[in-house]
């Protein structure tokens, strides 16, 4: 169930055909996205992590992305904590977006 648009504290990177989020941020930065109320957290959550190249090992140095507990803020002003995806490979060269938000690959 879709809960409303949201931030995290952090930077947003362009990685081609997706973002990578990379946390912490310098103080301001923030990346925005979209909360979901999962029905069925285990089995979404495997599926996902399969999805996002999280390993079954627990920090492997393999695993593209590290699934967290984050700190959330909606518009509202409200705080939760919810699960995201940040990113564990190198960001050199990759272009930072600074409005911290992602539209889509550019060609």
């Amino acid at each position: 169930m879709w809960l409303g648009e949201a931030q995290v504290s952090g930077v947003l990177f362009d990685l081609g055909d997706y973002p990578g989020l990379v946390e912490p941020g310098e103080a301001g930065d923030s990346v925005h996205g979209e909360l979901f109320e999962l029905h069925n957290p285990d089995e979404t959550l495997r599926w996902l992590d399969a999805y996002e190249g999280v390993g079954v090992v627990k920090d492997s140095p393999a695993d593209e992305y590290r699934r967290q507990i984050l700190d959330v803020k909606f518009g509202s002003g409200e705080n939760c904590e919810a699960w995201s995806y940040v990113l564990r490979q190198n960001i050199a060269g990759r272009r930072r977006l600074a409005c911290g938000r992602w539209r889509g690959r550019r060609d």
